[in-house]
């Protein structure tokens, strides 16, 4: 408890650490689950969410995170495999997130343009990379890619 706790008479929230990372606090805007720790993805820093309720299960699921972490430059080429294959379609095929006359983007430069927000990650080995198209050509834009460590990534859809 930190000082000001101890004198206030508070108990500070419980979180469960994530060693050499940071410590999961549950969450201030959900009534369960826990506010994500940013970790190192490729050079950016990317928040890591817990997709759990109860702290032995946090604990349970950063097995999860570290194997994404561990091997993150393979993950980083299926994630961008998987989004060319099937979330790449969606955006260069729809109306939705291109303005009619737009020329579409070749695979690379839409690559370039997606960005993670977060991966969520739980005890069972699955995870999910939620992607967005940030402000240029692809601004609206979200999707996961979805998977589990044991056989890689399953799809990606918006």
């Amino acid at each position: 408890m930190s000082p000001l706790g101890r004198i206030l008479g508070r108990r500070e929230p419980e979180g469960v650490v994530w060693p050499g990372r940071g410590v999961f606090r549950p969450s201030k805007n959900r009534t369960d689950g826990y506010e994500g720790v940013s970790a190192d993805w490729m050079g950016s820093a990317i928040d890591f969410i817990p997709d759990a309720k109860t702290p032995v299960d946090v604990a349970r699921s950063l097995a999860t995170a570290d194997a994404l972490l561990a091997e993150q430059s393979r993950w980083d080429a299926e994630l961008q495999t998987i989004s060319l294959r099937e979330a790449y379609p969606l955006w260069r095929d729809s109306s939705t997130y291109r303005e009619a006359g737009d020329p579409p983007l070749e695979e690379c430069a839409w690559w370039a343009e997606v960005s993670i927000m977060f991966v969520a990650f739980d005890v069972d080995g699955e995870f999910e990379f939620m992607l967005y198209g940030g402000d240029g050509p692809l601004c609206g834009m979200k999707f996961v890619a979805h998977g589990n460590v044991a056989n890689g990534f399953a799809y990606a859809t918006d």
